[in-house]
């Protein structure tokens, strides 16, 4: 199994100049950096908040950059003491199972980019409605391609180190707009309480299949 803490091995970034290149074949060190330079950048712009690369795998375990996971009431505490949740999407630009859970918990999202799938009414979220893309406009993506085809499926976009730094200090600007946090919390407390319901779930399913039947 590849690790998933390459930093610990001392391996070189994939998104620095002298980097290895970026692959289909190197998907889960592209996940491992992005969520390193995320944070690095975010701490550094002097965002507040809860900082963990969690892992599973205890060999991938160093206490410094990556440590165990949380206990599920650990992680919903740790949700709700803050304002917003970051959740990474690339390189597979899809939502994971983290953001259902922000959600759920009534806390806006932080995103790199909006996920190339599309979601279906009523369940699809809204830019600044219900969360905050991070690094817009990537690149990189083959709407034309196969899905087994790297760029087809997902974003494999080196992004610069300036740029982390940037938009991290954008970001930081947005959040003192408390206005717009405010407004964005409500839209998602109003989303989990009309939307991630298991009556709506459960009908969509049942009506997709009965589409699928006729």
């Amino acid at each position: 199994m590849e690790s998933i803490n390459p930093r610990q091995r001392g391996e070189p970034s994939i998104f620095c100049a002298d980097g290895p290149p970026v692959s289909k074949y190197r998907t889960a060190r592209y996940h491992f950096w992005i969520r390193y330079h995320c944070q690095e950048a975010l701490k550094k712009a002097g965002i507040s908040g809860y900082y963990r690369l969690v892992a599973k795998h205890k060999e991938h375990i160093d206490n410094q950059v990556v440590f165990p996971r949380l206990s599920r009431r650990e992680s919903v505490y740790r949700i709700l003491c803050g304002r917003l949740a970051l959740v990474n999407t690339l390189p597979h630009a899809v939502l994971p199972w983290k953001a259902s859970e922000s959600l759920a918990l009534g806390r806006p999202l932080i995103i790199e980019q909006t996920p190339l799938i599309e979601m279906p009414e009523p369940f699809k979220l809204e830019k600044d409605v219900h969360y905050i893309e991070l690094i817009p406009q990537l690149g990189g993506f083959d709407a034309t391609g196969e899905v087994d085809y790297g760029a087809g499926s997902r974003v494999y976009s080196k992004i610069s180190l300036q740029t982390f730094s940037t938009r991290a200090k954008w970001l930081q600007s947005v959040l003192t707009d408390h206005d717009r946090i405010d407004y964005m919390t409500q839209n998602v407390l109003r989303y989990s309480r009309d939307v991630l319901r298991k009556e709506v779930v459960a009908d969509y399913i049942c009506d997709q299949a009965r589409k699928l039947i006729h």
